[in-house]
């Protein structure tokens, strides 16, 4: 399950996009975007930014990110562990003047 949040405000109404349905009724759809973020520091996977076609992108267009989104699936996977290095002990030379 991914859950996303957004900000509303954000949108651009432009983008919004009508189609009239079989029954006559209208629908609005928004399209949106998830961009990786695996190293968010606030734990979400995802970031949500309206969708761009190709020629906006090649010419620099950025959508303003919207919110963000996160992968429960990857919340209950279990991190990898961090192998502790092992320490390494000092010689003791016999013959070192040590004075303690």
């Amino acid at each position: 399950m991914i859950s996303l949040s957004i900000d509303v405000t954000e949108i651009k109404k432009e983008r919004i996009r009508e189609v009239v349905k079989n029954d006559g009724k209208v629908a609005q759809y928004l399209d949106l975007t998830l961009i990786d973020t695996p190293n968010s520091q606030y734990g979400d996977h995802y970031m949500a930014v309206q969708k761009s076609t190709a020629e906006e992108r090649q010419g620099g267009l950025t959508m303003p990110i919207l919110g963000n989104a996160k992968d429960w699936s990857k919340v209950d996977q279990q991190q990898p562990q961090v192998q502790p290095q092992p320490q390494v002990q000092p010689s003791f030379d016999e013959q070192d003047d040590i004075p303690f």
